[in-house]
């Protein structure tokens, strides 16, 4: 049996037409990897089975040793191919097929289970790959975030715990982006209303990408709120003051600030000081007080 990992996180990022590339990839490489006389099948959404007539247990290894490698030396557009397998043999007429099968997929979900993390940073660097090749910017951008991010985050004593969310929060906090057109996101001049209600769904594209595991969980909600307002004027849900997370508070300004100081196709860039007056402008609108008064009076100056 072999179960194609991270189906949802393509699906969400590049949309379904990627999700059934990766699934046909998977059917070509499988039947590759088989004889003409072996069975090869679709079971459900992201799994496949494989009957392999008259084989002994050693072959069967050999051949999803091969099929291991073909998968991971198999090529696609966008996303990569990761598939967990699991198998086992039937050694007499009267084992039960069903008790071969269960075997075969308790493998299959261990091995699953074995490659999750792996498969989900794989693809996550895949999709900001895919960004950064729409828009140089957002790199610079979310490295920048990071940065002050976990700057704000050290001198609130953190722990070490929310540091790491937080870390990830920055670098991924516009992954959703990676499904707007380039010429939306490197546009010269005002957006339109429509191209503006585009961008507005970054946060929730974003937490669908991300929201693939219970670890990332805390990570997923900071991206879907780091564009509510403290006043209740953001979005995507209207949240207000501390009912948004402390990771997206954080996030609001230290993004911000970047952008403020940053040059774009649609603004000029700011100093620091003019930056620093923007935040304190909007702090009890835009942003929580408390936040920007520590980035500005305790971070700020060592920047």
């Amino acid at each position: 049996m072999g179960d194609v990992n991270g189906l949802k996180m393509t699906n969400d990022a590049f949309g379904h037409l990627a999700g059934d590339s990766l699934l046909i990839a998977a059917s070509q490489v499988l039947t590759h990897c088989c004889r003409s006389t072996d069975v090869v099948v679709r079971w459900g959404g992201d799994e496949f089975v494989m009957l392999l007539p008259n084989t002994d247990e050693e072959t069967v290894k050999k051949r999803m040793s091969n099929m291991i490698d073909a998968v991971v030396s198999c090529k696609v557009d966008q996303g990569i191919l990761s598939i967990s397998f699991g198998w086992a043999t039937k050694h007499s007429k009267t084992e039960p097929f069903t008790e071969l099968f269960k075997k075969a997929e308790s493998m299959m979900h261990k091995n699953k289970l074995k490659m999750k993390s792996e498969v989900r940073q794989n693809t996550i660097q895949s999709i900001m790959y895919t960004l950064y090749e729409k828009s140089a910017v957002e790199k610079i951008h979310a490295e920048r975030v990071c940065y002050y991010c976990m700057r704000i985050a050290k001198e609130m004593n953190m722990k070490e715990i929310k540091l790491e969310l937080l870390r990830w929060t920055g670098m991924l906090h516009d992954i959703g982006k990676v499904t707007i057109d380039k010429e939306i996101l490197e546009k010269k001049g005002e957006l339109t209303p429509e191209e503006w209600n585009v961008i507005k769904k970054h946060p929730e594209t974003g937490y669908h990408i991300i929201n693939s595991a219970p670890e990332m969980v805390g990570i997923a909600t900071a991206i879907l709120c780091h564009h509510e307002r403290w006043d209740g004027k953001g979005y995507p849900k209207g949240l207000v003051g501390e009912e948004i997370p402390i990771l997206s508070r954080i996030m609001a300004v230290g993004a911000s600030y970047d952008t403020i100081l940053s040059q774009r196709t649609y603004k000029k860039a700011k100093t620091k000081s003019e930056a620093l007056q923007e935040l304190q402008n909007y702090a009890g609108t835009q942003f929580d007080p408390q936040i920007v008064s520590l980035f500005v009076n305790r971070v700020a100056n060592t920047l």
